[in-house]
């Protein structure tokens, strides 16, 4: 059923060869490589991430590491017809990074990059002229039905409430063509294999389901005890930022189920697992220094949250930054894809 999914063109780095193993030893519980491979004020309020020139660059070193996991910039079957010309749309596109990149690999098609806040505005000049950048809400897109042939959107988990993103998906379902392809790659923001100072930043009490920590565990208490933290209250910071504003980023491990719920069809859904600190020498200390700069990016809000000094949390965040290779920290990054019946259903 469906179209027959084509193997991802090659990039011009590859992982080691030593890591094509997949039951390689001393892999975290959990990991999983992709096909054999070792692998501004008037921005979203519910985003908790800056939206400067810092938050900026780390999004488009993040580009590059989700380029090289998954072997390409999208994983819908849509190469031949991008190269024949069609319309695209990358919703909540950041930097342009996606667009600009696809844009410059297939000049026959049109691209149409949209985000809440013109954090692409840096990089308008050097777009090339088949895409244009454009403010836009993915709530409330400005575009007509059926307007673009594949839309895309990417690392998108914490820009919506749980409640906003039914109306998210339909939105995205509605401008896409009958026959178009609708691609997500998320990521539910909760790092596995966590060491004792990593997880202080992660909420576990408001949600039992969302955290594989036992908050009895002994070396998260000592963690908590080492800052002169009440243990039930070090785990109150990332977590609990998501939930004040209404954000579950667990609702991307069900993307299939909701392209479903959105009238889409020949949908494929499966995740890959991103080493932070360790693995491929392509990824693993840039992985390690994109997750340092989270948790930098973060400080203003977590420092109240967690009600120490600067300082404090300076430490915190080297020493998480050591925990990274000791642990195998790892996150799971997730992508679906599905395709607009041809023909709408008969009522």
């Amino acid at each position: 059923m469906g179209q027959k999914l084509s193997r991802p063109r090659k990039r011009s780095i590859d992982p080691p060869s030593t890591w094509t193993d997949t039951s390689s030893p001393g892999l975290p519980p959990g990991f999983k490589w992709i096909e054999g491979r070792a692998f501004k004020e008037a921005g979203n309020p519910a985003y908790p991430l800056p939206n400067d020139h810092e938050e900026a660059n780390r999004l488009n070193s993040q580009h590059y590491q989700i380029r090289f996991l998954l072997e390409g910039n999208h994983k819908a079957p849509l190469r031949n017809e991008l190269r024949r010309g069609i319309r695209v749309l990358d919703a909540g596109c950041g930097t342009g990074v996606w667009s600009i990149e696809m844009a410059r690999e297939y000049p026959a098609s049109q691209f149409v990059g949209s985000d809440f806040v013109d954090v692409f505005s840096p990089f308008i000049s050097v777009a090339p002229k088949n895409l244009r950048f454009e403010v836009a809400n993915t709530l409330e897109l400005p575009y007509e039905d059926e307007s673009f042939d594949f839309v895309f959107q990417r690392f998108q988990s914490a820009s919506f409430r749980k409640d906003e993103w039914p109306k998210a998906f339909a939105e995205l379902a509605r401008v896409t063509k009958p026959g178009g392809w609708v691609e997500f790659i998320e990521n539910n923001a909760l790092p596995n294999c966590m060491g004792p100072q990593t997880a202080i930043f992660y909420e576990h009490g408001m949600d039992k389901s969302v955290s594989p920590l036992d908050i009895h565990d002994k070396p998260h208490r000592r963690a908590a005890r080492s800052l002169h933290l009440p243990f039930p209250h070090a785990f109150k910071t990332v977590w609990q930022l998501f939930n004040m504003r209404g954000i579950n980023p667990k609702i991307v491990e069900s993307l299939d189920q909701a392209l479903k719920t959105a009238g889409l069809e020949d949908i494929v859904f499966d995740k890959v697992s991103f080493p932070v600190g360790w693995g491929p020498n392509e990824i693993a200390s840039v992985g390690a220094t994109n997750v340092t700069k989270i948790m930098n990016n973060l400080k203003p809000q977590l420092v109240l949250a967690l009600g120490i000094e600067d300082d404090d949390y300076d430490a915190m965040v080297d020493e998480a930054s050591d925990e990274f290779v000791k642990y195998k920290t790892y996150w799971d990054v997730y992508y679906a894809f599905g395709r607009k019946p041809a023909v709408a259903a008969l009522v």
